[in-house]
C-alpha cells in the first residue's frame, strides 16, 4: 500500500474504536430503555394492585371490618370455630376470587391486622402469619403504600409459590370511613403480590430485540460508509495520480516546445545569412548590375528567385518573432506613439505593392486620436500583417482601416477587406499555426498560416485581444483592443511610462 493510500483509508484502530463506542453507548441506551420500561411497568402493575384495594374495600367494608374486630377480640385460633368470623372470611374469598379473575397476575392477597397478623389469606398456608416485622406493613400502617418491590430472589424458597419467579409486592393501608373514627383511620393492610415474571421477560426481549436491530442496523450503515470511503479513497488516489501523470505530461511538453523553440529561432539566424545572399546576387542578376544576361528567360529566373527569396525571408523572420514571443524573450520597447500616423504611414507602404494597385484603400481615423502607449515595431508589424492577408484574400473591392476611442477611453484599430471571407468553421482553424484554409478554389492564396497567430501573441503582449469576424463571399474584418490604460493623454503619459 503506497503512502497515499495508506494516509487516506481511514486507519483500522480508529475503525474498531469507533465501532466499539457505538456499540457501548446503544448498549447503554437499551439498559437505561429497560430500566425505565420496568420502571413503568411496576408503577402499572401497583397502580392494578391499589385499584384492587380500593374494589374490596368498597365491596367488603363491613365484612373486613367485621373480621378485623373478632381477630382483636380474641384470639385467631379461638376464631376458626366461630361461624361469624368463617362467614366473613367465607364472603371474602368469593369476591377476591371474582376480582382476582380480572386480574390474573395477582397471585395472592392478604390481609393483616394493625398488630401484624395476617387474619385473611387466599393462601391458607399463610394464615396467622406474623408480618409485624416488614418494613412495608410498617409503612402502610403509617397510612403510606408501602414499597413496591420486584424479586426473584430475595424471597426464593422462603414463601411457598414465590420462587423461581419476579413479583410485585405492595402493601396498602385499609381504611374504611366512618363517623366515629377520625378520617383516614388505618384499620389494616391489604397485602397483594403480582406475577411479573411475562411482562417483565416481554420487556427484556423486546428491548434486546430493538437492540439487536440497531446494531445490524448500525453494522450495515457502517460498512456502507466504510464501503462510500474506500471508493472515494481509490478515486482521490486515481485523480491524484492522473493529475501527477498530467503534470509530468505538461513538463515534457513544455521542456519540447521550449526546445523547439530555440531550434526553430537558431535555425531562422542559420537560415538569414544564406537568404541574405540568395536575394542580394538575385537582386544583382535581376538588375543586371554587371551586364545584360543574355536571355529574357534568365531575367524572369531571377525576378522569381527574388521574389522567392524575399518571400522566405519574410516567413522566417515571422517564425523568429512568433518563437520568440511565445519563449518569453521577446521584450516590448514601448512609448507614446500616434496610432492613426502608424496606420496612414503603413496603408501607404502596402498599398504600392503591385498586387494591391486593384484595389481601394479606404481610412476613418478621428484626427483628434489621443495617443498610444506601446511597442512603434510591433505595432507597425501587426498592420503589416493584417494588411498583407487582407490584400492577398481581396480580389477585387477595398479595404479599410479604420480607428477610433471606445468610451472607455480604450484605443481600437480595425482592418475589414471584401475578400474571399471565411466560414465558422475556418474562424476557429484560423488562429492555428500553419493552418491553411482546405477550400479548393481558395488554393492560389498561399500562405505560412503565421500572420494571424503573430498578430493575436503580439497584441497579448501589449494586453490587448483580437476578434474576428467574417462571412464567404463577403469579406473579413479584424479588430484589435488595447486597455483603457494605454491610452495616453498629456495629464497621463508621464505617470505610465514611469
Amino acid at each position: 500500500m503506497d503512502p497515499l493510500r495508506k494516509r487516506l483509508l481511514p486507519p483500522v484502530a480508529l475503525t474498531v474504536v469507533g465501532l466499539l463506542v457505538f456499540v457501548l453507548g446503544a448498549s447503554g441506551l437499551s439498559f437505561v430503555h429497560i430500566g425505565a420500561s420496568l420502571y413503568q411497568m411496576e408503577e402499572t402493575m401497583a397502580e392494578r394492585n391499589a385499584a384492587l384495594g380500593r374494589a374490596m374495600t368498597y365491596m367488603l367494608a363491613p365484612n373486613i371490618e367485621s373480621l378485623l374486630a373478632q381477630a382483636q377480640n380474641a384470639g385467631l385460633g379461638d376464631r376458626l370455630a366461630d361461624a361469624e368470623f368463617s362467614q366473613n372470611k367465607k364472603t371474602i374469598r368469593q369476591v377476591t376470587a371474582e376480582l382476582m379473575a380480572l386480574h390474573p397476575s395477582i397471585f395472592k392477597l392478604a390481609i393483616i391486622d394493625p398488630i401484624g397478623r395476617t387474619v385473611f389469606a387466599t393462601d391458607d398456608t399463610q394464615f396467622a402469619a406474623d408480618k409485624g416485622d416488614d418494613e412495608g406493613f410498617k409503612s402502610a400502617m403509617a397510612g403510606r403504600v408501602g414499597p413496591s418491590v420486584t424479586f426473584r430472589e430475595q424471597l426464593a424458597g422462603t414463601e411457598n409459590g414465590q420462587a423461581g419467579r419476579d413479583v410485585l409486592l405492595s402493601y396498602l393501608p385499609l381504611t374504611v370511613a366512618s363517623a366515629d373514627r377520625p378520617a383516614n383511620t388505618v384499620l389494616g393492610v391489604y397485602e397483594i403480590q403480582a406475577d411479573i415474571t411475562v411482562e417483565k421477560s416481554r420487556i427484556h426481549k423486546t428491548l434486546l430485540l430493538e437492540l439487536g436491530i440497531m446494531l445490524v442496523s448500525f453494522a450495515v450503515i457502517f460498512l456502507l460508509l466504510l464501503a462510500i470511503v474506500r471508493v472515494s479513497n481509490l478515486r482521490l488516489i486515481n485523480n491524484y495520480r492522473q493529475q501527477k501523470r498530467l503534470a509530468h505530461g505538461v513538463k515534457r511538453a513544455e521542456k519540447a516546445d521550449s526546445a523547439k523553440s530555440a531550434f526553430l529561432a537558431d535555425i531562422s539566424h542559420q537560415l538569414r545569412t544564406p537568404l541574405n545572399a540568395i536575394i542580394g546576387f538575385s537582386e544583382i542578376l535581376k538588375d543586371e548590375t554587371f551586364g545584360p544576361l543574355g536571355s529574357q528567360q534568365y531575367q524572369s529566373y531571377a525576378e522569381d528567385i527574388h521574389h522567392s527569396g524575399r518571400r522566405l525571408l519574410a516567413i522566417i523572420g515571422d517564425l523568429l518573432d512568433l518563437t520568440q514571443i511565445q519563449s518569453g524573450q521577446a521584450e516590448l520597447r514601448e512609448e507614446a506613439l500616434s496610432l492613426g500616423e502608424c496606420l496612414e504611414t503603413t496603408t501607404r507602404m502596402l498599398s504600392c505593392q503591385p498586387e494591391a494597385m486593384a484595389l481601394a484603400f479606404h481610412s476613418k481615423q478621428d484626427p483628434s486620436l489621443p495617443q498610444l502607449f506601446a511597442d512603434p515595431t510591433a505595432i507597425q508589424h501587426i498592420l503589416q500583417n493584417l494588411l498583407s492577408n487582407a490584400i492577398k484574400h481581396t480580389l477585387e473591392g477595398s479595404i479599410t482601416v479604420t480607428a477610433c476611442l471606445r468610451r472607455d477611453r480604450s484605443l481600437e484599430f480595425s482592418v475589414a477587406d471584401t475578400g474571399i471571407g471565411m466560414s465558422e468553421d475556418e474562424l476557429e482553424q484560423v488562429n492555428q499555426r500553419f493552418n491553411q484554409i482546405e477550400v479548393s478554389w481558395k488554393r492560389d492564396f498561399e500562405s505560412a498560416g503565421l500572420g494571424l497567430p503573430l498578430v493575436k501573441a503580439l497584441m497579448t503582449q501589449h494586453e490587448g485581444d483580437v476578434s474576428i469576424t467574417s462571412e464567404v463571399g463577403v469579406g473579413t474584418t479584424v479588430v484589435c483592443h488595447f486597455p483603457p490604460r494605454r491610452t495616453l493623454d498629456l495629464s497621463r503619459k508621464s505617470g505610465y511610462a514611469a
